[in-house]
């Protein structure tokens, strides 16, 4: 049954890279649905996919190391001193972490878009201007003087932030940063 083995394991491995490409591919038209129907700009979509396109490769290395066999104890000791040594750098460098992570919060939910004019009302801080990119770590806005201010990302989600309209917004579109729709 031994000499056999290595059979199975392809068999299996044929499975997950078949499993893993119809979950990418899933997940790659939902994220591009949703930012599409969100009117986003491609690139920001590029970004996202980008970053579930990783979680799900890593998923697939781990799963593949398991069914082969691969000797986790070595690889734990290496994995372990790495991961120490990210988790001081990321510890030194969290805004990073957040940013990203804050990235794909603003992509989802994040009710102005790419040319809207927004204000971040931060007390006597306050930002106003046109929404110019954004971006995976930060934002980019243009005051009335074309200044350009990048404003991070973390941040953004801890300030209120307000979209000026300079036309009437439709009742569906209003109800859709609601989180739901008109029928």
């Amino acid at each position: 049954m031994d000499e056999y083995r290595w059979i199975y394991q392809l068999l299996f491995s044929a499975l997950v890279l078949a499993g893993y490409s119809g979950i990418f591919h899933l997940t790659q038209r939902a994220v591009r649905s949703w930012g599409e129907r969100h009117r986003n700009q491609i690139q920001r979509i590029n970004q996202v996919v980008i970053y579930f396109k990783v979680i799900l490769l890593v998923i697939l290395l781990v799963v593949l190391a398991l069914i082969w066999g691969f000797d986790y104890r070595g690889f734990w000791v290496v994995a372990s001193s790495v991961l120490a040594v990210m988790g001081v750098v990321l510890f030194a460098q969290w805004s990073i972490l957040s940013n990203v992570t804050s990235g794909v919060i603003v992509f989802f939910t994040f009710p102005a878009r790419v040319g809207d004019e927004i204000e971040i009302i931060d007390g006597a801080n306050s930002v106003r201007g046109k929404l110019d990119d954004i971006g995976l770590f930060q934002i980019r806005i243009i005051d009335k003087e074309q200044n350009v201010l990048v404003y991070p990302n973390n941040l953004l989600l801890q300030k209120p932030v307000k979209r000026w309209q300079h036309e009437p917004v439709k009742k569906a579109e209003r109800l859709s940063w609601q989180g739901r729709t008109e029928r």
